[in-house]
């Protein structure tokens, strides 16, 4: 439920339009309408709950890491060549590969996904280059809800398991 706005917010009265048919006249007095500090206001406040971000990264066994092609651009290579003190020559060959013509990060073998990121700590399901990880993995998943996370939760609370992972 949405809060009402604070006391004392300042709240412009607005008449009713008059009533003479005038589209012109209905479209100005809904443009101040819409102005007003509270409109504003509720705006900001529906806005705002629908972003909050509704997963929790820490519950997953980090499926966004098991995707075949996890994009990497050159500047997310010079800030992983800089985490591990190499040169960007030396990151891109240890790091990368390239599958029908994009750079992406190189797996390794994982018991939950088959593969997974080779900076994925398989036993605590977490990046372990996490400041240095890829702008793709910075930006995921885009909304404020992830798909794979709320499967999650609800074959979770279907299982009656906490830690339930289905397989794939």
């Amino acid at each position: 439920m949405l809060a009402a706005p604070p006391r004392g917010a300042a709240v412009e009265e607005i008449p009713e339009p008059p009533d003479d048919g005038s589209q012109h006249r209905r479209s100005i007095h809904a443009q101040r309408l819409l102005s007003t500090v509270d409109a504003a206001g509720l705006a900001v406040r529906i806005y705002t709950a629908w972003m909050r971000i509704r997963y929790d990264c820490s519950k997953c066994p980090a499926y966004c890491c098991s995707y075949d092609s996890i994009a990497v651009t050159k500047r997310d290579l010079s800030r992983l060549a800089k985490h591990f003190g190499v040169d960007l020559e030396i990151a891109e060959q240890r790091y990368t590969k390239v599958v029908d013509g994009e750079v992406v990060l190189r797996h390794k073998k994982d018991e939950i996904y088959d593969t997974a990121c080779m900076f994925l700590d398989l036993k605590t399901r977490r990046c372990t280059v996490y400041e240095a990880r890829p702008a793709v993995c910075k930006s995921y998943p885009e909304f404020p809800t992830c798909g794979y996370y709320e499967f999650l939760t609800w074959e979770r609370e279907q299982q009656g398991d906490e830690e339930f992972i289905p397989s794939a």
